[in-house]
């Protein structure tokens, strides 16, 4: 995977902020299950969503797509996410999901993170139910990430055999866990430089951070609709 940055430059998330705050709202409930109703009722969210999208080439003269994988372990809906392999060069050992930067013969955002998927993960794209485009995300290195939102069967995942080479381990945590206020923190940059951004902390994983927990965030709140109501953790 090319590097596409982990971290979200403070001047780009007031925007984004403003969107997430129209978008969040509503009544819908949260969705308890990864069954086919609530599946369908993803992919009917994210076709409802006004998308986020960075499109000035100008300012973010790259693309990258990552793929933000649902599963059930142990019938419980969770969330997959990887382990950076230590001999990158840069973000080593750090967590991310599946994705990098978009290839000229990539015909979209989803073929882009189905492929590097596949060459993370070794799953092939018949493997992933893609429920649909979530919103685009800027990285510290002006770069634009879309996400798409997927679904790996759990008779699938002993598929999953990661390429040692970018991916150190593959790690799996429930939607109860990510949103329980002992998960859920805020880091608070004492340099004013970054606001606050929301990361999870897990026992036995390095922390979910960056442009990852970021996402993370906005998947639950915006579209699955979790409660994420609980004063979390601060930490500077």
């Amino acid at each position: 995977m090319a590097e596409i940055g982990t971290l979200v430059p403070r001047f780009m998330l007031n925007p984004i902020r403003r969107h997430f705050t129209t978008m969040s709202g509503g009544t819908k409930r949260p969705i308890s299950t990864l069954a086919d109703p609530d599946r369908q009722e993803i992919v009917n969210r994210l076709n409802a969503n006004i998308r986020y999208t960075l499109n000035d080439r100008k300012i973010h003269p790259r693309k990258a797509s990552v793929l933000v994988p649902l599963t059930l372990v142990d019938s419980k809906p969770s969330l997959l996410f990887t382990v950076r392999a230590e001999n990158l060069s840069s973000h080593k050992g750090e967590v991310s999901f599946p994705g990098g930067i978009q290839d000229p013969t990539d015909r979209d955002a989803i073929h882009c993170a189905l492929r590097e998927t596949e060459e993370e993960l070794g799953l092939k794209p018949e493997h992933i139910e893609v429920l649909g485009q979530f919103n685009d995300y800027p990285s510290l290195h002006n770069i634009a990430v879309s996400t798409v939102i997927g679904f790996i069967s759990p008779d699938h995942l002993h598929l999953i055999q990661h390429n040692p080479g970018e991916i150190q381990s593959v790690f799996t945590v429930d939607l109860d866990t990510l949103c329980h206020r002992e998960t859920l923190r805020f880091r608070i940059d004492p340099a004013g430089k970054r606001g606050a951004l929301p990361y999870f902390v897990v026992d036995g994983h390095p922390d979910i951070w960056g442009l990852t927990g970021y996402i993370t965030h906005h998947f639950l709140k915006s579209i699955l609709k979790l409660d994420l109501a609980a004063i979390p953790k601060a930490t500077l």
